[in-house]
């Protein structure tokens, strides 16, 4: 049931990405996954290594150990803690450390409030503070 499930969904998501421009080339793609997919979902049952999240910094001197702990305290939001680090570092690039800051913490707080944890609050306000805001 598994790899019937998987190859069911593989299809059914390329059928949806391709409409309504759905062709013959579409049904052969799904066919032959269906086909010769058993060693791709053999290999992903026994994978053991870690999916490792990519995280961001902003490069503001001092921040890493704040943003390290946020992006473990707020799970839920941690790509979005990560774009608002993305952003931040663009904005360092051409702008001000001050206006950079601000902005940086604005986004921060706002995911933290998305996330809505006790845990994911504290660690945005060790980082309002340390931000000096």
């Amino acid at each position: 049931m598994g790899r019937d499930l998987c190859d069911d969904n593989f299809c059914s998501c390329l059928k949806n990405a391709t409409e309504p421009d759905g062709c013959g080339v579409t049904d052969m793609k799904c066919f032959l996954v269906q086909l010769f997919g058993q060693k791709a979902y053999d290999d992903s049952a026994s994978f053991v290594g870690s999916l490792e999240f990519p995280m961001i910094f902003p490069t503001i001197n001092g921040t890493n150990r704040e943003f390290q702990t946020i992006y473990e305290q707020c799970p839920q939001v941690k790509l979005t803690i990560k774009s608002c680090c993305l952003i931040a570092n663009l904005c360092l690039e051409k702008g001000n450390l001050s206006e950079c800051s601000v902005e940086l913490d604005g986004c921060v707080q706002q995911a933290a409030s998305m996330q809505n944890t006790e845990k994911c609050h504290l660690a945005a306000e060790r980082i309002h503070k340390l931000l000096g805001r």
